[in-house]
């Protein structure tokens, strides 16, 4: 599963990072993900891939 989320350390940089052949499935889920974080909105399958969930 790929990582998908904002770095404390890096203000204003979002991360989207994976493996494997699913980049292209990914780097969708990872484009609306960012734009939700953008846009305010708040969707639960967010945090399936944040850097925390280990």
């Amino acid at each position: 599963m790929p990582y998908i989320d904002s770095y404390k350390k890096l203000p204003n940089s979002f991360f989207a990072l994976g493996f494997g052949g699913n980049g292209i499935t990914f780097s969708l889920i990872a484009a609306e993900i960012i734009t939700d974080i953008l846009t305010k909105n708040k969707k639960p399958q967010k945090n399936i891939f944040t850097f925390d969930r280990i």
